[in-house]
Protein backbone atom coordinates (compact mmCIF):
# COMPACT_ATOMS: atom_id res chain seq x y z
CA UNK A 1 0.00 0.00 0.00
CA UNK A 2 1.06 3.45 -1.05
CA UNK A 3 2.53 6.04 1.38
CA UNK A 4 -0.77 8.38 0.34
CA UNK A 5 -3.38 5.34 1.12
CA UNK A 6 -1.43 4.76 4.51
CA UNK A 7 -1.78 8.76 5.61
CA UNK A 8 -5.61 8.14 4.68
CA UNK A 9 -6.16 5.34 7.36
CA UNK A 10 -3.89 7.13 9.85
CA UNK A 11 -5.57 10.29 9.26
CA UNK A 12 -9.11 8.87 9.34
CA UNK A 13 -8.54 7.30 12.66
CA UNK A 14 -6.95 10.38 14.01
CA UNK A 15 -9.94 12.47 13.34
CA UNK A 16 -12.29 9.84 14.58
CA UNK A 17 -10.16 9.71 18.22
CA UNK A 18 -9.75 14.46 18.10
CA UNK A 19 -13.85 14.40 17.18
CA UNK A 20 -13.88 12.23 20.72
CA UNK A 21 -11.75 14.25 22.60
CA UNK A 22 -13.68 17.38 21.65
CA UNK A 23 -16.81 16.05 22.69
CA UNK A 24 -15.56 15.08 25.62
CA UNK A 25 -14.23 18.56 27.09
CA UNK A 26 -16.98 19.98 25.82
CA UNK A 27 -19.00 18.25 28.07
CA UNK A 28 -16.28 18.89 30.64
CA UNK A 29 -16.21 22.49 29.75
CA UNK A 30 -12.38 21.73 29.71
CA UNK A 31 -10.16 23.69 27.10
CA UNK A 32 -6.98 22.51 26.45
CA UNK A 33 -3.65 24.68 25.36
CA UNK A 34 -3.24 24.41 21.53
CA UNK A 35 0.40 22.84 22.55
CA UNK A 36 -0.97 20.49 24.87
CA UNK A 37 -3.78 19.14 22.31
CA UNK A 38 -0.81 18.58 19.68
CA UNK A 39 1.68 16.82 22.11
CA UNK A 40 -1.57 13.99 22.55
CA UNK A 41 -2.46 14.11 19.12
CA UNK A 42 1.22 12.94 18.33
CA UNK A 43 1.56 10.78 21.08
CA UNK A 44 -1.65 8.88 20.33
CA UNK A 45 -0.20 8.82 16.28
CA UNK A 46 3.20 7.67 17.12
CA UNK A 47 1.84 4.87 19.52
CA UNK A 48 -0.15 3.23 17.17
CA UNK A 49 1.22 3.48 13.85
CA UNK A 50 5.22 4.30 14.28
CA UNK A 51 6.48 -0.29 14.39
CA UNK A 52 4.87 -2.88 13.73
CA UNK A 53 3.67 -4.10 16.72
CA UNK A 54 0.36 -6.36 17.42
CA UNK A 55 -1.34 -8.05 19.96
CA UNK A 56 0.51 -10.91 19.01
CA UNK A 57 4.52 -11.65 18.08
CA UNK A 58 5.81 -11.85 14.91
CA UNK A 59 8.70 -14.22 15.95
CA UNK A 60 7.26 -17.72 14.62
CA UNK A 61 10.05 -19.32 12.31
CA UNK A 62 9.94 -19.07 8.66
CA UNK A 63 11.49 -21.49 6.39
CA UNK A 64 13.38 -19.92 3.69
CA UNK A 65 10.79 -21.21 1.02
CA UNK A 66 8.11 -18.80 -0.32
CA UNK A 67 4.71 -19.74 -1.31
CA UNK A 68 2.71 -18.34 -4.62
CA UNK A 69 -0.55 -17.60 -4.62
CA UNK A 70 -2.31 -19.06 -7.45
CA UNK A 71 -3.24 -15.35 -9.01
CA UNK A 72 0.48 -14.99 -8.64
CA UNK A 73 0.02 -11.33 -6.98
CA UNK A 74 1.32 -12.60 -3.51
CA UNK A 75 4.26 -14.45 -2.37
CA UNK A 76 4.54 -15.11 1.61
CA UNK A 77 7.76 -17.30 3.58
CA UNK A 78 6.10 -20.86 4.49
CA UNK A 79 6.38 -21.22 8.34
CA UNK A 80 8.40 -23.69 9.67
CA UNK A 81 6.15 -27.15 10.48
CA UNK A 82 3.62 -25.70 7.49
CA UNK A 83 2.42 -26.95 3.88
CA UNK A 84 0.88 -25.44 1.21
CA UNK A 85 -2.22 -26.99 0.39
CA UNK A 86 -4.90 -26.36 -2.68
CA UNK A 87 -8.41 -25.62 -2.60
CA UNK A 88 -9.79 -28.36 -4.39
CA UNK A 89 -13.78 -27.36 -3.98
CA UNK A 90 -13.96 -24.20 -6.06
CA UNK A 91 -10.61 -22.72 -6.09
CA UNK A 92 -11.91 -19.26 -3.83
CA UNK A 93 -8.69 -19.72 -2.03
CA UNK A 94 -5.72 -17.82 -3.47
CA UNK A 95 -3.28 -19.72 -0.91
CA UNK A 96 -3.91 -21.90 1.69
CA UNK A 97 -1.25 -22.99 4.22
CA UNK A 98 -1.69 -25.81 6.65
CA UNK A 99 -0.21 -27.08 9.86
CA UNK A 100 1.78 -30.32 9.07
CA UNK A 101 -0.23 -32.48 11.82
CA UNK A 102 -3.72 -30.13 10.25
CA UNK A 103 -3.82 -28.59 13.69
CA UNK A 104 -4.53 -25.27 11.84
CA UNK A 105 -4.69 -23.38 9.24
CA UNK A 106 -4.16 -19.95 7.84
CA UNK A 107 -6.07 -18.77 3.72
CA UNK A 108 -5.34 -15.78 1.80
CA UNK A 109 -8.87 -15.29 -0.37
CA UNK A 110 -8.62 -12.24 -2.53
CA UNK A 111 -11.55 -9.94 -1.64
CA UNK A 112 -13.65 -9.40 -4.70
CA UNK A 113 -15.49 -5.72 -5.05
CA UNK A 114 -17.87 -4.80 -7.99
CA UNK A 115 -17.24 -1.40 -9.72
CA UNK A 116 -19.87 0.64 -7.80
CA UNK A 117 -18.78 -0.45 -4.51
CA UNK A 118 -15.11 0.68 -5.38
CA UNK A 119 -15.90 3.43 -6.16
CA UNK A 120 -17.84 4.29 -2.74
CA UNK A 121 -14.73 3.02 -1.35
CA UNK A 122 -12.44 5.58 -2.70
CA UNK A 123 -12.07 7.23 0.67
CA UNK A 124 -11.02 5.24 3.67
CA UNK A 125 -11.22 1.95 1.49
CA UNK A 126 -9.24 -0.62 4.05
CA UNK A 127 -11.73 0.67 6.90
CA UNK A 128 -14.90 -0.13 5.14
CA UNK A 129 -13.93 -3.22 3.40
CA UNK A 130 -13.35 -4.46 6.90
CA UNK A 131 -16.65 -3.28 7.77
CA UNK A 132 -18.49 -5.30 4.84
CA UNK A 133 -16.75 -8.11 5.77
CA UNK A 134 -18.08 -7.87 9.37
CA UNK A 135 -21.48 -7.29 8.00
CA UNK A 136 -20.70 -10.82 6.14
CA UNK A 137 -19.80 -12.39 9.06
CA UNK A 138 -22.60 -11.37 11.01
CA UNK A 139 -25.02 -12.17 8.44
CA UNK A 140 -23.25 -15.58 8.04
CA UNK A 141 -23.38 -16.42 12.12
CA UNK A 142 -26.94 -14.77 12.85
CA UNK A 143 -27.80 -15.74 16.82
CA UNK A 144 -24.61 -17.38 16.46
CA UNK A 145 -22.77 -14.62 16.42
CA UNK A 146 -21.01 -13.18 19.68
CA UNK A 147 -18.98 -10.15 18.57
CA UNK A 148 -15.67 -8.51 17.70
CA UNK A 149 -12.39 -9.06 19.84
CA UNK A 150 -9.37 -7.92 19.68
CA UNK A 151 -9.60 -5.30 16.91
CA UNK A 152 -6.59 -3.69 16.07
CA UNK A 153 -4.28 -1.68 12.86
CA UNK A 154 -0.88 -2.75 12.55
CA UNK A 155 1.80 -2.14 9.93
CA UNK A 156 4.18 -0.17 8.90
CA UNK A 157 5.19 0.46 4.54
CA UNK A 158 1.58 -1.37 4.69
CA UNK A 159 -1.64 -1.49 7.10
CA UNK A 160 -3.48 -4.66 8.51
CA UNK A 161 -6.57 -4.63 9.75
CA UNK A 162 -7.32 -7.24 11.95
CA UNK A 163 -9.90 -8.72 14.47
CA UNK A 164 -11.15 -11.96 16.06
CA UNK A 165 -14.89 -13.64 16.38
CA UNK A 166 -15.81 -17.19 17.52
CA UNK A 167 -17.41 -19.10 14.54
CA UNK A 168 -20.20 -21.74 14.60
CA UNK A 169 -18.62 -24.48 16.36
CA UNK A 170 -16.65 -22.11 18.56
CA UNK A 171 -13.45 -22.09 17.30
CA UNK A 172 -11.71 -18.47 17.93
CA UNK A 173 -10.85 -17.10 14.04
CA UNK A 174 -8.89 -14.02 13.70
CA UNK A 175 -9.22 -12.32 10.08
CA UNK A 176 -6.70 -9.61 8.74
CA UNK A 177 -7.61 -7.65 5.87
CA UNK A 178 -4.79 -5.04 4.07
CA UNK A 179 -4.49 -4.50 0.20
CA UNK A 180 -1.09 -5.37 -1.99
CA UNK A 181 -0.97 -3.25 -5.12
CA UNK A 182 -4.68 -2.64 -6.29
CA UNK A 183 -6.11 -6.36 -4.52
CA UNK A 184 -7.74 -6.70 -1.42
CA UNK A 185 -6.94 -9.56 0.32
CA UNK A 186 -8.39 -11.25 3.98
CA UNK A 187 -5.79 -13.99 5.55
CA UNK A 188 -7.98 -16.15 7.99
CA UNK A 189 -6.87 -18.30 10.36
CA UNK A 190 -7.83 -20.84 13.41
CA UNK A 191 -6.87 -23.93 14.52
CA UNK A 192 -8.80 -26.86 13.71
CA UNK A 193 -8.43 -29.28 17.10
CA UNK A 194 -7.67 -27.75 20.59
CA UNK A 195 -4.54 -25.58 20.03
CA UNK A 196 -3.17 -22.43 21.14
CA UNK A 197 -5.32 -19.98 19.05
CA UNK A 198 -2.37 -17.26 20.05
CA UNK A 199 0.56 -19.15 18.67
CA UNK A 200 -1.22 -19.41 15.44
CA UNK A 201 -2.30 -16.48 15.30
CA UNK A 202 1.65 -14.97 15.92
CA UNK A 203 2.51 -17.46 13.15
CA UNK A 204 -0.63 -15.74 10.99
CA UNK A 205 1.14 -12.10 11.63
CA UNK A 206 4.98 -13.83 11.20
CA UNK A 207 3.64 -14.95 7.49
CA UNK A 208 1.80 -11.40 6.70
CA UNK A 209 5.37 -9.53 7.53
CA UNK A 210 6.81 -11.93 4.98
CA UNK A 211 4.99 -10.94 2.24
CA UNK A 212 6.35 -9.76 -1.18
Amino acid sequence: MNRTRIKHIRRFVIEAWFKQIQWDLIAAHIRLPVFFFLILLAASFFSCYSSFSSIYGFDYPLTKSFAKSNSGKLNVQIPQGWFVAEDNENNTVDLWLVKEDYSATIKFIAVSLDEETTKSFSDNELIKVVELNKVLIKSKLRKSFKGFTNEELFGNSSVFSAYQYVDEKNQQVRTVVFKLGSQFYESTAFAIKSFNPAEIFKTQNSVLASIK
